[in-house]
């Protein structure tokens, strides 16, 4: 699969208590891995991909209805209640996504 150069390949800091210092990683297959496998990534770029088109879909519908919003206050909205979900997506996803909606319907999709 080919996930674009721009979409996010980090998850969000980890913050981990205690006094002593600490790594956040994870034992995959006998090797600690600290950020997210090309598998994992490839998942989550298949589900912002998905969410990118039923917010396209999304923008042009409620565009089109009352009350009328112009198009930053429509996608300032939608990213506001996208960032309200616990759909799992972190910070930087959820940036990618609007950015890639915001282009999407610039370029009339």
């Amino acid at each position: 699969m080919n996930v674009p150069e721009n979409f996010p390949r980090l998850p969000d800091p980890t913050a981990l208590s205690g006094a002593h210092p600490k790594i956040a990683a994870r034992l995959i297959n006998g090797a600690y891995v600290g950020g997210y496998t090309q598998t994992e990534i490839e998942t989550r770029y298949e589900v912002c991909a998905d969410l990118v088109t039923q917010l396209t879909a999304y923008y042009h519908r409620k565009k089109s209805q009352p009350p009328a919003r112009t198009h930053e206050q429509l996608l300032a909205q939608m990213a506001e209640a996208l960032g309200q979900k616990d759909w799992g997506l972190t910070d930087a996803e959820i940036e990618w996504c609007m950015a890639e909606v915001e282009l999407a319907v610039e370029s009339g999709q």
